[in-house]
């Protein structure tokens, strides 16, 4: 079982539009990718760009992608999810414009690695 904690905003184990509320995943398999949505629940005026910090075991989990969302999804990103330690990093900005913005920003894909058991928690930091 792969569970998203709560920081900032919300972490959304299913990528619909908007937060669909899910917070847990089971039956999660060595190999499986398990999508992340990030949601802001404030309202952002006038944004040029965000970033976000998640928390996770990287002895159970890999980071293996990231890609803007919502009304983020036609932002620059500068690179891929910058992993370092426990953490990642992911960051998106308009060049030369803003938008107003609240809800899913960015969708980070990580991947049960082989020692992967039990639960483990991914947790939004800011």
């Amino acid at each position: 079982m792969a569970r998203a904690g709560n920081g900032s905003g919300v972490l959304d184990l299913k990528t619909d539009a908007g937060d669909q509320n899910v917070r847990t995943v089971g039956g999660v398999k060595p190999g499986d990718r398990i999508d992340v949505q990030v949601l802001f629940n404030q309202e952002m005026a006038e944004a040029s760009g965000f970033q976000t910090v998640l928390q996770f075991d990287p002895a159970m989990l890999s980071v293996v992608s990231g890609k803007g969302d919502g009304v983020f999804a036609s932002a620059v990103f500068p690179g891929p999810p910058q992993v370092k330690d426990n953490t990642v990093t992911y960051a998106g900005a308009f060049l030369g414009q803003t938008a107003t913005a609240k809800g899913s920003v960015a969708i980070l894909t990580f991947q049960a690695l082989s020692d992967f058991t039990g639960e483990t928690d991914i947790v939004l930091k800011t």
